[in-house]
């Protein structure tokens, strides 16, 4: 656990102990070998990351963004960089004609039902003027991924965003030069990075590269 996140759940418990009435304390509030456990069921993480102060982004936002949902057989976990506005505004992730396009993505080319796919952001909060995310921010929210990943157990996680690709332990490049070459990660999930679908509607020359990343997918897929 890094220092900065330690750093970050320290603030995290001494804000909850001002708001017990607690002035003085002389019991470390957090000691160098904790770790605060997360919740084992998806719908309790979902209710502690609606709760999460950890990062500013907690002052700026409007919405928590995950999938609401918790099927029970995820083949496949798209993942974005970071909400976007329009995500914030309507409290859903990937939504607009992005999430439409994605939406058809998914149905017509790796033939997957709605329960075989889960929506997840390497930071859950939209930073102000779709900025990008600082290392602060990614790191805080790090732990609520690795669990979504722990209790959902996808075959493929696909990496729509450089700085997800990263977080997964992929190369720091641009995704003109990785997109569609896939890793294994070491707790057996594919890592494959591609186009988000908001990318491909600003450059629908990219749509044949990300057709053929799609298919690359559909054949990693048991």
């Amino acid at each position: 656990m890094s220092t900065l996140y330690k750093n970050a759940l320290l603030l995290k418990k001494l804000y909850l102990l001002k708001a017990l009435s607690f002035r003085y304390t002389d019991e470390a509030p957090f000691k160098e070998e904790q770790r605060l456990p997360l919740p084992n069921t998806l719908s309790a993480l979902h209710k502690e990351m609606q709760q999460c102060m950890l990062c500013p982004l907690s002052k700026s936002r409007t919405s928590v963004l995950f999938d609401p949902r918790t099927p029970s057989k995820v083949k496949v976990m798209v993942l974005t960089d970071s909400p976007s506005a329009n995500d914030d505004s309507n409290g859903r992730l990937f939504s607009g004609k992005s999430g439409e396009m994605l939406e058809k993505m998914l149905r017509n080319v790796l033939e997957l039902d709605e329960e075989e796919v889960y929506h997840s952001a390497l930071i859950k909060c939209h930073p102000p003027q779709n900025r990008k995310a600082s290392d602060e921010e990614i790191e805080s929210c790090h732990a609520y991924l690795r669990q979504e990943i722990a209790l959902l157990q996808p075959q493929l996680i696909l990496a729509m965003g450089e700085e997800s690709h990263k977080a997964l332990g992929g190369e720091d490049k641009p995704m003109q030069q990785i997109h569609g070459i896939y890793f294994k990660h070491s707790d057996g999930f594919v890592v494959l990075p591609t186009y988000h679908p908001a990318y491909l509607l600003r450059n629908p020359g990219a749509k044949k590269e990300s057709y053929a990343d799609l298919l690359i997918a559909k054949s990693l897929l048991k």
